[in-house]
Parts: C-alpha cells; sequence; structure tokens
C-alpha cells in the first residue's frame, strides 16, 4: 500500500446516539474490535465514525498509566467530535491496559509498544480501512508514534503528537526524581512490577483532593496532571476515578534512565529512537501541540522534538494564553473546558489539509 490521497470508506456498525458535548449530541457509528498481537494475544479499540463515508481514519493512543478515556469521557468525547466530522476514529488500549487486559498482558518496557504493538496495529487497521492511516498520540503515546513510525511509514499518513517528547529539551524535576528512585528498586522489570495507580488516583477524585489539586495552591507542584481551573469539577472527578490504569515500572525505569541520558533508546541502549526518527527515508507529515504549562513535558521538550523532526511538512503549536486566556495542562489540553474550542478544532484542520 501506498501513501495516496484518501477515498471514502463506509463503517459497518450499529448507528448510536452519542452526546460528545454538553451541548451536542450526534448520531455516528460505533463498535469494537480486536486487534491481533503479533506476541500473542489482542488489544481492544472502539471505533467511532460518521454515518455514511469518513474521509479519514485516526488511530489514537493513550499515554503511560491511561485509558481510552485520554480521548473520551461521557458526554465529552473528542473521539465523538472527531467522528462527526467524517472520521473514521479508532481509540486504542494498549496492551494490559484496560479491556485489553482481557486478552493480554502489560508490556514490561517501552520497546514491546514501539517494535511490536505499535506496528501490529498501524498495518492492521491500514489493511482493514484499506487506505494509509493518521495516527495521534498523547504523551507516551506520541512517543510510540515517533519512536515506531519508521518501520511502519508505508501504512501511515500522518501524525500529531500532543504533549509528547522523542527528544528532552531540558531536565524535568519528575524525571530526574526517577532517576535517584532506582537503585532502590532493582529488578523491577525482570519481574514485570507494576504500580497500581487506580487506588491512589480514585482517591484523588473525592471532594478535599481535587478541591485543592484544583487549586492555584497546587499550580506550582511539580506533579500536576492539569492547569488549575481549566476543567470541569464533575469532569475531572470522573477522570480521575475511572481515566488510570497499572504502571509498569519497568517502562518508569526506561523513561529515567532515558532522561538521564538526553534521548530515548531501547531498554537495552542498541536502538537510538531518535536516530531512527531522524533517518526516516520519507518524512512523516507531522503537527506537534503542546501546553504551555505541561508539568511532564515542557514547551521547551517539544520544541525539541519538532526541531529533530525531518522534512518540511511539520508543524508546531504551543496552546497558551492567547487560546481562551488562560495557560494549559498535561490533561486539558485534551479535556479542558476550552479544548473544543481552541485544540480540536487545530487538529481537525490539519487531518484535512493531509487527507
Amino acid at each position: 500500500m501506498t501513501a495516496q490521497a484518501s477515498e471514502p470508506r463506509i463503517i459497518e456498525a450499529p448507528v448510536v446516539h452519542q452526546q460528545v458535548l454538553p451541548d451536542l449530541r450526534v448520531e455516528l457509528q460505533k463498535g469494537r474490535h480486536r486487534i491481533p498481537l503479533s506476541t500473542g494475544g489482542y488489544v481492544e479499540a472502539v471505533r467511532k465514525g460518521p454515518v455514511g463515508p469518513s474521509w479519514a481514519t485516526v488511530v489514537l493512543i493513550h499515554g503511560f498509566a491511561q485509558k481510552r478515556y485520554t480521548y473520551h469521557l461521557p458526554g465529552w468525547s473528542m473521539t465523538g467530535w472527531l467522528a462527526s466530522q467524517g472520521v473514521d476514529t479508532w481509540n486504542i488500549e494498549m496492551r494490559g491496559i484496560g479491556r485489553s487486559a482481557a486478552h493480554s498482558r502489560l508490556t514490561r518496557t517501552i520497546d514491546t509498544y514501539v517494535q511490536k504493538d505499535f506496528p501490529d496495529l498501524v498495518e492492521h487497521i491500514a489493511r482493514t480501512v484499506g487506505r494509509p492511516i493518521f495516527v495521534i498520540g498523547h504523551s507516551l503515546g506520541a512517543f510510540t508514534l515517533y519512536a515506531g513510525a519508521p518501520s511502519v511509514r508505508r501504512w501511515l499518513r500522518g501524525g500529531i503528537g500532543i504533549a509528547g517528547l522523542i527528544q528532552f529539551g531540558q531536565k524535568r524535576m519528575v524525571f530526574e526524581a526517577l532517576q535517584r528512585l532506582w537503585p532502590v528498586v532493582p529488578g523491577v522489570v525482570d519481574r514485570g512490577l507494576h504500580l497500581p495507580t487506580q487506588p491512589p488516583a480514585w482517591m484523588l477524585g473525592t471532594a478535599p483532593f481535587t478541591q485543592l489539586l484544583d487549586s492555584r495552591a497546587w499550580s506550582a507542584s511539580p506533579v500536576r496532571f492539569w492547569h488549575p481551573g481549566t476543567m470541569d469539577r464533575q469532569r475531572l472527578k470522573w477522570w480521575l476515578r475511572n481515566g488510570f490504569a497499572p504502571a509498569p515500572l519497568g517502562v518508569f525505569r526506561q523513561l529515567a534512565s532515558s532522561a538521564g541520558a538526553g534521548r530515548f533508546t531501547s531498554f537495552d541502549g542498541r536502538v537510538d529512537y531518535l536516530d531512527r526518527w531522524q533517518r526516516q527515508a520519507d518524512p512523516l507529515p507531522t503537527l506537534i501541540v503542546t501546553p504551555d504549562r505541561d508539568a511532564f513535558i515542557s514547551p521547551g521538550d517539544a520544541r525539541a522534538t519538532f526541531e529533530q523532526t525531518p522534512g518540511n511538512d511539520k508543524e508546531f503549536q504551543v496552546i497558551g494564553e492567547s487560546h481562551g486566556g488562560h495557560h494549559w495542562g498535561h490533561v486539558d489540553i485534551i479535556h479542558g473546558d476550552d479544548a473544543p474550542e481552541y485544540v480540536w478544532p487545530v487538529l481537525l484542520d490539519w487531518l484535512q489539509r493531509h487527507a
């Protein structure tokens, strides 16, 4: 398959009515799909598309310790909104996460995502729809896109990285803390240990904690998932209580060691993912979008990734105070109150120009 102009495709799935925003209810087609993995097992995807032809197919990949709720919450759904605009969306839950946990085990390193699962799901979906596809990745999902794209370039039309990186632009306090932690946690990869993030996240979703985390007093914390005051409180609580997944400690360790080295490599150090990204023979059209006050991936990190992205068909945008009159964080760039007005259309416009 070569990257040619997208043609309309009809989705065969039940027609449903979904509330995608408080004031927007749409008719779309929705179904669940299992995607086989070459290492055994499956991952699950929720597929949504228009009633009628779609003009593009987009695969959405969540970040570390997250689920499909990165892109969809009840009554607040970026995937549903994109589907209402004519896009065939596949919202993936990676191995061992959410619904995929019934069919596959958690990864022990990032390498399994990049070298095995990402190529499997991209090729499977592209073959299923009969055309090259787009990928949107958030946070670690964006890194998976950057690191995995070169091996499946023929199946891809373009990629959008949101709040993600493949090149560090500056040191981050969170990653530095992880580096200091690992000497006291030996063997985490071999044992396949993971951090159960759901119980503490559920606790943070209760009123006293949510009120504290959403206050200005918390805005200076090095660990904050959203910029205070940018998300409806009930939506925020729902995401905290339902959006988190187990966090493999081996992935934590790989993130920490890569931050220390200043570049991402495979766990054994044999594959330099930045070098692979830079050496693409046919550079992938890429949009990089980043919030201005992300505690995990700074605009400097995103800018460094943009500068190391090959080719001329690349764009970079910081979402900041000029978008709604406030700062933006790691999660509210998708689920923030103003995201449907200032962020989602940016993604849609880029997709339309590259379809």
